[in-house]
This record gives C-alpha cells, sequence and structure tokens, in this order.
C-alpha cells in the first residue's frame, strides 16, 4: 500500500474511530442544540496540565494528529488541517433509508449531481461548486471538487473551498452491520483549473467527516463532525453539521421519489399551434381542456395524461409536470426516435445553454441532457402552465 493510500485510510480511520467509539468523554462537550433524535455539541477548550508544566488544549485534535496513532495512518499528513481551534459533532436517525442510497447520494461522480446534493443539504447557504474529478480505488471513493457557501454579512465575500472527498464502506468480520465513512479534506496546494473557480470567493479551509451506521436495513444512525484551525468559520461549520443531519432524511426522499431524470428547455416544447389535440388521449384542446407542457419531452398533453412530480435540480427540489408516457418509461433507455427528436427541436437551445463557467465534471452528451444545464431555463417556469 503506498504512502498515500495509508494516509487516506488513516484519516478514514480517524473518523470512524471518532464518531462511533461509546466512552467519549461527556465532560469535554457541550450540547449547543438538539430537536428529536438530532443533537449538535461543541467541543470544549479544556487546558490540560502536562508532566512538564505546561498546558495542552483538549481540542487540538485533527485527523493529521491521529494518523500517526492509527493502524492504517502515517506520520505525517498533508490532507487535513493544523490542529483545530473548534469542534462541532451531531448525531441523528434516519428512517427509511438504507446505507446503499446514502452512498450513492453522496459519492457522486457529476458535477450536476453534486450541485443536487449539496442544495438539498444546505439550502441557500449553497452558491456554487462542481467536481473536477472522481475515481474508486481499493474500495475508496476520491473526488476533487470545490464549492462555494454564502457569508452570512452582504459586505464579505462567499467562502469558497478546494477539497478531496474520500469514502469506504467498513465491513467487519464479525458483525452483520456496515458503515459508511465519508469525508471532506482540504487541499492545501490546489491545481491551478481548482484556483481559478475559487479565486472568486475567500478561500477557506475545513475538514468535514461523516460516518453511517447501520441500526438495521432501513434505519441508521449518522454521526457528523466539522472542525477547522480557522475561528470565523465557526457560525457557518455549525450549521453545515445542523443541515447535513437534519435534511438528510428528506433530501434522501426527494432523490428518490424523483421522477425526471432528463428535462427539455421551453425552446425545446412543441408550439402551441403545432398540436391541436392531447398528445396522450388524442382528446382536442378546448376552453376547459387545457395545454400543458410535459417537463421532459416537450410535447402537448391535458391535465388527465399528466401529472406533477418532484425535481432534485442543482438549485433545490423543484416541481414538474411529466406525461403519463414519460412516467411509463421511467428507468428504460432513452427511445432513439425521441432522442432524435429532441435533438432536432434543441440544437440551438442546446448549444446556448451549454455554455457554463464551471460544467467540469458534466458529460454533454444528448442522451444525458443534464438537471444543471437547464436549471436555470426552468426556474422562472411555472409548473402549472
Amino acid at each position: 500500500m503506498s504512502s498515500d493510500a495509508r494516509e487516506v485510510r488513516g484519516v478514514l480511520h480517524y473518523y470512524l474511530d471518532e464518531c462511533t467509539r461509546q466512552q467519549r468523554a461527556t465532560d469535554d462537550w457541550k450540547k449547543i442544540k438538539d430537536k428529536g433524535t438530532l443533537q449538535l455539541f461543541k467541543h470544549k477548550r479544556v487546558k490540560r496540565p502536562r508532566a512538564d508544566g505546561t498546558e495542552s488544549d483538549s481540542s487540538a485534535i485533527s485527523a493529521s494528529s491521529v494518523c500517526s496513532t492509527s493502524s492504517f495512518g502515517s506520520s505525517s499528513s498533508s490532507l487535513a488541517l493544523a490542529p483545530p481551534v473548534f469542534t462541532f459533532h451531531g448525531v441523528n436517525n434516519v428512517e427509511g433509508a438504507s446505507l446503499a442510497d446514502i452512498q450513492s447520494f453522496l459519492c457522486v461522480r457529476q458535477t450536476s449531481d453534486f450541485r443536487a446534493m449539496m442544495k438539498l443539504l444546505h439550502g441557500n447557504d449553497f452558491v456554487d461548486g462542481a467536481i473536477l474529478s472522481s475515481s474508486t480505488t481499493d474500495n475508496v471513493f476520491t473526488s476533487v471538487n470545490w464549492f462555494a457557501m454564502k457569508s452570512s454579512s452582504v459586505l464579505a465575500k462567499d467562502k469558497g473551498f478546494c477539497m478531496r472527498t474520500y469514502a469506504h464502506v467498513v465491513v467487519p468480520p464479525t458483525a452483520a452491520t456496515r458503515t459508511l465513512v465519508w469525508t471532506m479534506q482540504p487541499m492545501h496546494h490546489p491545481t491551478p483549473n481548482l484556483l481559478y473557480h475559487v479565486n472568486k470567493y475567500k478561500r477557506m479551509q475545513w475538514e468535514i467527516g461523516l460516518v453511517v451506521e447501520e441500526i438495521s436495513p432501513t434505519s441508521l444512525r449518522i454521526s457528523c463532525r466539522c472542525q477547522s484551525s480557522d475561528k470565523r468559520l465557526q457560525p457557518a461549520a455549525a450549521r453545515v453539521v445542523w443541515s447535513m443531519l437534519s435534511q438528510m432524511q428528506a433530501a434522501l426522499q426527494t432523490r428518490n421519489s424523483t421522477k425526471v431524470k432528463t428535462l427539455v428547455s421551453e425552446a425545446q416544447w412543441v408550439k402551441d399551434d403545432e398540436k391541436s389535440t392531447c398528445h396522450g388521449c388524442e382528446a382536442p384542446f378546448t376552453t376547459f381542456r387545457r395545454r400543458h407542457h410535459c417537463r421532459a419531452c416537450g410535447q402537448l398533453v391535458c391535465s388527465s395524461c399528466s401529472s406533477i412530480h418532484v425535481a432534485a435540480l442543482a438549485r433545490g427540489p423543484m416541481k414538474v409536470r411529466m406525461c403519463s408516457a414519460c412516467l411509463e418509461a421511467e428507468g428504460e433507455a432513452p427511445d432513439d426516435a425521441r432522442m432524435a427528436a429532441l435533438a432536432g427541436r434543441s440544437s440551438m437551445s442546446f448549444q446556448s445553454t451549454a455554455r457554463s463557467s464551471s460544467m467540469d465534471g458534466l458529460d454533454s452528451s444528448a442522451e444525458t441532457f443534464s438537471l444543471l444545464r437547464i436549471a436555470d431555463a426552468l426556474g422562472q417556469i411555472d409548473p402549472d402552465e
């Protein structure tokens, strides 16, 4: 195993140990917020005397500081931060979801999925972000990404982060349950491509860790930790931990209930004067039978042949209308004739919407027409149109 691989394993092992050990010193933690099963704690900075007469800070513990003692770690880590000045730790239970659901939700490879995930978890606090690369080696998922979080002050610049994401599913040899360890570690020497995107924000650093334990096949216990050596990030870190734990179940439900996988922009819709009958039932449109556009295929349908569903777009959950035919075809491979028709109607609009300042990691093929590329065009559309 290479030194980098051992280093990554050490960071993952640190979060696994810190979030699952049962005998955590309760005197070192202060509960600052709770709601139902969700609890948020802040680590107390307690000065303890050393044998040489100096004092140690109990909060000065990070992934890098324990890598040397970990069975997987190395003596020096470039992944994690310097000893943190604060640490927030939260726990919550999630029902009706499996470990695989959270793993597929967090371990994303496309920018559109990353933005949708961040928006579902953090809402308006999330500004922008992208994935530049991803890979899986020795069952460890890795991605390089950047994202920006909104500043609490209108006069201050939004905060930008260059991160590496690591994830691994731990399967104990003597237990039937599994544990997912997911972490975001700061990049101290980002590539020029990363800096190009983050330079317009105030670049800052923190580390985030998430541990998901299986209680049952559909019940999970989630622990989240955020820490940094920059005390200016304390309010944002507390919000990040709270949001990830409080919004996780709703985000998974939205993602799992999403029927829309491909959307079309308004420029691709069938024109109102091109068809006088419903594409589904072929009934003529009248004053009382209104025209509606299916957001998945752009066809004209009536209200009886369409319904409203939730899509997890990059700007957050959004209600969109889909026709019955698209709902029935959900999960199947795109029909060649349908894709050809869409391509013919959208050759001009697709080229214009494909231009984006931060589209790294997106698949631009017609068959995977990105949710992100058309989110702005759909944002102002009334779903009940």
